[in-house]
């Protein structure tokens, strides 16, 4: 999932997330055959449109080239039911090994980052080198090494890496074990952003996760084995029959896990998803306004009270 929310994150992170987004969408599919519809999104400017700078405000393309790269991998286990992205559901049992359909994207995926635009040129032709890469999806974490090794080889050598850059990775609690931690550290994810949202059985299944407590645990320990020492969580408010005590619930499990960031998203019922046609915001058994009004101040008083800034 994309950042949509509050973030809470300690002092010492600070990394820049602009830049340039590569991006391969499926778009839909049938069991006869699979229709993929791919977008290279570019910071200020598209390949399609060279004429684009003579239409915007000088001071638009005056700022320093990108240095960042969004990649997109657009496949989950299933699809939650607040989730209005572009995601492909693969089932509980198919990872980016397994799976054809996501080795055809893969080859896809790197074909694309092999003709994008070099913008990472500054004005004396030097070719700036990338400082951060994001992995969001979807469910990056369902990826294997190999591909993911591949992805950033690829950027590596079209873009150019700079040895200290910040490489994110989205990743779900049950989707991966400690050898997949291990191989995604070795291949240079060095920040892993987990997408948590509740530490209640009951709400997690309502929202249509696959994951459970159990797994938020065994997921954050495999990490730290792994060494990786900045980890965010993803928490949300608003969710079906969350109450309070649910919420502080969640903040202090958060918070006991000790991550170098946490980021908290309000639920937004959108168009289109399961949860538009089976609830009305701030109607039960969602919170009222009031009450995720007042989650979002006692989650700003909890984390400021152990050091997380916002």
């Amino acid at each position: 999932m994309q950042d949509r929310g509050a973030v809470w994150k300690t002092p010492s992170e600070l990394k820049s997330t602009d830049g340039i987004k590569i991006t391969a969408i499926i778009g839909a599919w049938s069991a006869l055959h699979v229709c993929y519809l791919f977008f290279v999104i570019l910071r200020f400017t598209l390949p399609f449109a060279p004429a684009l700078p003579s239409l915007l405000p000088a001071r638009v393309f005056a700022r320093k080239p990108p240095t960042a790269v969004y990649v997109h991998i657009p496949f989950c286990r299933r699809r939650c039911f607040y989730c209005e992205f572009a995601v492909s559901v693969v089932g509980d049992r198919i990872r980016g090994n397994t799976s054809a359909t996501m080795a055809r994207y893969i080859d896809t995926l790197i074909a694309e980052i092999e003709v994008t635009p070099l913008l990472n040129i500054n004005k004396q032709d030097d070719r700036l080198l990338i400082e951060t890469v994001f992995f969001g999806g979807g469910t990056p974490s369902l990826l294997s090494v190999e591909q993911l090794e591949r992805i950033l080889e690829a950027i590596a050598h079209r873009f150019g890496l700079s040895p200290a850059a910040e490489i994110s990775m989205e990743m779900d609690p049950a989707t991966f074990d400690l050898s997949h931690a291990k191989g995604y550290q070795a291949a240079g994810v060095n920040r892993v952003s987990l997408g948590v949202q509740a530490f209640q059985d009951n709400l997690l299944a309502a929202a249509g996760r696959f994951h459970r407590r159990e797994d938020i645990i065994k997921a954050f320990a495999y990490l730290r084995q792994a060494g990786f020492d900045n980890i965010s969580l993803d928490l949300m408010s608003g969710l079906p029959h969350q109450t309070m005590a649910h919420w502080e619930d969640s903040l202090n499990a958060a918070i006991a896990l000790q991550p170098t960031h946490i980021s908290i998203y309000d639920l937004i019922v959108e168009p289109q998803t399961a949860f538009a046609r089976y609830f009305t915001p701030g109607v039960a058994p969602l919170p009222s306004d009031r009450a995720t009004a007042d989650m979002y101040y006692l989650a700003q008083a909890a984390l400021a009270a152990q050091g997380y800034d916002h």
